[in-house]
Formats: C-alpha cells, structure tokens, sequence
C-alpha cells in the first residue's frame, strides 16, 4: 500500500484510482465534519498533518494513471496550477473587493479582517469552489483516459495482476 500512495513510478488501472479518488473524498467529508464538529481538541492538526502526508499521494497515484495511460506523470502539475491558480484569484478578489489599486499604489494599507470577510462572504465563493472541486474534476477526466493494453514503457499491464488495478 505505501509503493501505491507514495511511489509515482509503474501504473494503475482506472478502478484503482476510483478507489483512490473515492477515498480521498472520504477522508476530506470525514476531517471537515470532525473539525467542523469539534470531534476532539486537535482535530484541524491531525486531519491537517495527514493532508500534508497525503499530498505526495495525490500527485503520484494520478501521475501512474497517467502512465498506464501510455502519456508522462509530469501532466498532474497542471491539476496543481490550476488549484493555485484558484487560490490566487481567491486571494485577489478577497483584496479588490475591499481596495482598489489606486489606494495600492498609493500605498494604502487594506485592512486585513475585511479582507478576510470579503473571502468568506463574498466575490471569492465561486474561486473556493473550483479550487474544491478542480482535482475531482481532474481525477475524473483521468478516469476517462483510455488505458493501454499490456506493458508499456512505464511498466506491465495493473489489470494483469491481483485483479484490483493498483498495479505496480
């Protein structure tokens, strides 16, 4: 299980990264409601920590669907730019809707708690929810991938194995 998180190298099949995806999904309802819900004390450290661990996992399980896909891992960045992308815009509407650039470059300070009202409240909903939803989408156009059959250059066939798809 850890050469399927955290190795980017070998292939995985369609079905092992819906399982992939599908528990990802889990554990991202399941740490908001446990944060959200003040489960126990340190419930945002220890569901932040194990994102943190996870996000090499979700850079190296789409980069093998990719290669079973015969086509190069490196293509997972573009999910990454487009979830800064999302964050920056975020950031920057949350700015805006307060300040203009005039003031900017005037050298007018932005208060920052309205700029944090203004990412909670309002303009920036939309950016928070393509950066959500940008790498489901990804992982779903990736299920779309047709895979190649038998080995390829980045390793032998994940259906040809146990049968489950996580490959090698």
């Amino acid at each position: 299980m850890i050469d399927f998180l955290f190795n980017p190298k070998g292939r995985v099949s369609k079905k092992g990264l819906a399982v992939f995806v599908a528990a990802m999904v889990a554990l991202n309802v399941i740490s908001d409601y446990a944060v959200t819900a003040q489960l126990f004390p340190k419930a945002g450290f220890v569901f932040g920590l194990l994102g943190l661990v996870l996000l090499w996992a979700k850079f190296a399980v789409p980069a093998k669907r990719l290669h079973d896909a015969n086509r190069s891992g490196w293509w997972v960045i573009l999910g990454a730019i487009v979830f800064i992308g999302a964050v920056l815009s975020i950031g920057a509407a949350g700015l805006f809707s307060v300040t203009s650039w005039e003031e900017l470059k005037n050298g007018v300070e932005p208060d920052s708690e309205a700029i944090e009202a203004a990412i909670e409240n309002g303009a920036a909903g939309t950016q928070m929810l393509i950066a959500q939803f940008s790498g489901l989408v990804l992982s779903l156009l990736l299920l779309l991938l047709p895979a190649s059959d038998g080995a390829n250059k980045y390793g032998a066939d994940p259906r040809d194995g146990d049968g489950l798809g996580f490959g090698s």
